[in-house]
């Protein structure tokens, strides 16, 4: 047997649920979520707003940063779709 041979090291691929929701790369652990806010509710109780977001998982490949929020590439069209001054 020859020392030279090289190894090959299986790498199991990345859940499904913790992939990237849009290139869904299969070594690439999604690390982000998206902070588009998508509805605000408010309380009739107590008044508390409450605001929820996008959330679709993001890889670093795929997340636009933005003053330390992150947006999901359909998100983003959204954004630069939106009619300016509104």
């Amino acid at each position: 047997m020859n020392d030279d041979t090289p190894v090959l090291k299986f790498v199991p691929p990345v859940p499904i649920e913790e992939r990237c929701d849009f290139c869904g790369d299969l070594k690439t652990k999604a690390e982000f979520f998206c902070d588009m806010p998508v509805m605000k509710i408010q309380t009739t109780e107590d008044f508390e707003t409450c605001i929820f977001t996008c959330d679709k998982k993001l890889c670093r490949k795929c997340t636009t940063r933005i003053n330390g929020f992150d947006f999901c590439p359909d998100c983003i069209r959204k954004i630069k779709s939106t009619i300016k001054g509104v």
